[in-house]
């Protein structure tokens, strides 16, 4: 059976067309076992001390622009959020919870969504824990001091497997 990890962080806005894509191709994957694997992007790009694409003005506006292209070809709903970069560090903890370990494909799709087509203010959190209550995501009932040690455990394993960015597919056979 096929591994595939899929590193991303909601910040990124080819991570959401990624995973985008990836839903719409998810039957090609039946076989295939998926695990999601949040980071924070900013620490990976800045451990190759380098700046991120919406640190750069011109490389930022770029990038907005062919995301806007990717989108439309692609038939993903996208919006340019009007604060770049945001803080998603509440959504890729959240993202981890075992609470809705069943469920988590949707709640990083819902996530995604917030970020990038609803365009809601990501540094409410409030706002974004009523958005995803619609969704059957109870946020409340979330132990969140656990969650920021896995997501720091989960960057710093990127950095070390000299990631560089994100999004970030890795696919493995398992041979047993």
């Amino acid at each position: 059976m096929k591994q595939i990890e899929f590193f991303f962080d909601y910040l990124s806005p080819y991570s959401y067309l990624a995973f985008s894509k990836f839903l719409r191709l998810r039957e090609e994957f039946h076989d295939c076992k998926v695990t999601y694997t949040p980071v924070i992007m900013s620490q990976v790009i800045h451990s190759w001390e380098t700046k991120g694409p919406a640190e750069i003005g011109p490389k930022r506006d770029y990038l907005m622009k062919n995301c806007l292209r990717i989108a439309k070809r692609e038939g993903t709903p996208f919006k340019v959020p009007l604060k770049l970069p945001f803080n998603s560090l509440d959504a890729l903890r959240y993202t981890m919870a075992s609470e809705w370990e069943e469920n988590q494909e949707h709640f990083i799709e819902k996530s995604f969504q917030y970020c990038w087509y609803k365009c809601e203010d990501t540094d409410d959190f409030d706002r974004y824990k009523s958005y995803m209550a619609e969704f059957g995501f109870d946020l409340d009932i979330v132990e969140v001091k656990v969650l920021r040690k896995a997501l720091k455990s989960n960057t710093k394993r990127a950095i070390d497997m000299k990631l560089f960015g994100v999004p970030t597919f890795l696919v493995k056979k398992d041979n047993s």
